[in-house]
């Protein structure tokens, strides 16, 4: 047997692999021999695990946010689910309405249908009406043509009625003036011999005087027994009691009856007033204002000299 140094042998073992594999398997025994590859396969095995393990987690990582993604889907899933029940209850009051609307819209319908009705007879009725207003009309124009034809020989007959009543104005006025005048004839003849049978002295005989724009109907100047005076006439052929008031204003006024007045008269004025027809009334008015009346047969009433 070979025996070495210790030291020797270390040396050995570091230079020579074969010699350090030999002396483990003689050191170790054949199962401690093939632990170390029994430990890599293990290491092995465990990195493996732990790399499962790990995407284990990283997957179970991902399952939760899945989770949580499904969780928070779910969640708004429910408020959809919500959001759609109440548009469902919505939808639903809606097609009620609706199914109300349609019953209105029928009834609406139904009215049209009746008052389409109502104006179709109502069309024919104004159908007939505006035939009839046709014919109407038709009447009416030959009417009015007939009626042009009477108003244009009315305008003629107007205009000659018009003629003829200038014509009987002016005989009118002549008459009347004619009249006027026979009635400031008689007046005045009727003073003359009045004056004559008093024995009064006719200074100016009795006859019309216009002054400033007036006129008297008679005056006349005379010398009495009682002093001068002078007469003052409004003759009319129908004395009415309003001639008697519109006299008395006049020949009342003392600025009016001067006008008639001779120059330096100073005696009394005597109103009077001859009618060829005197009216019931007249002389009770005359009276109340002291104004004489006489008439073709003489003087009816005495004046109050004024």
């Amino acid at each position: 047997m070979i025996y070495m140094n210790t030291l020797e042998i270390i040396r050995e073992l570091e230079q020579d692999e074969s010699l350090r594999v030999t002396l483990r398997a003689v050191i170790l025994g054949d199962e401690l021999v093939g632990l170390p590859s029994e430990m890599r396969l293990l290491t092995a095995e465990v990195k493996k695990l732990a790399e499962a393990q790990l995407r284990t987690e990283n997957a179970q990582q991902r399952t939760e946010e899945t989770v949580k993604e499904l969780a928070n889907a779910q969640q708004r899933t429910e408020e959809t689910v919500k959001e759609l029940a109440n548009a469902q209850q919505r939808t639903e009051e809606t097609v009620k309405e609706l199914v109300l609307a349609q019953l209105r819209i029928e009834e609406t319908v139904k009215e049209l249908v009746l008052a389409q009705l109502r104006i179709e007879e109502t069309v024919k009725s104004l159908e007939l009406t505006v035939r009839e207003l046709v014919a109407a009309q038709l009447r009416t124009e030959n009417a009015q043509q007939r009626t042009e034809k009477t108003v244009k020989e009315l305008v003629s007959a107007q205009l000659r009625i018009e003629e003829t009543v200038r014509e009987l104005k002016e005989n009118v006025d002549r008459l009347n003036e004619s009249v006027g005048e026979t009635a400031e004839v008689s007046c005045a003849l009727v003073l003359g011999a009045m004056a004559e049978e008093r024995g009064w002295i006719v200074l100016d005989e009795p006859a019309p005087v216009a002054m400033d724009e007036d006129e008297v109907d008679v005056r006349g100047r005379f010398d009495t027994p009682d002093g001068e005076v002078v007469v003052l006439a409004e003759a009319k052929s129908r004395l009415q009691k309003k001639y008697v008031d519109r006299w008395a204003n006049r020949v009342g006024d003392k600025d009016w009856r001067e006008k008639f007045l001779y120059p330096g008269f100073n005696g009394k004025v005597l109103p009077y007033m001859y009618g060829t027809l005197i009216y019931s009334g007249v002389n009770e008015r005359a009276k109340e204002f002291g104004i004489g009346v006489i008439t073709y047969n003489g003087e009816c009433l005495t004046p109050r000299p004024l």
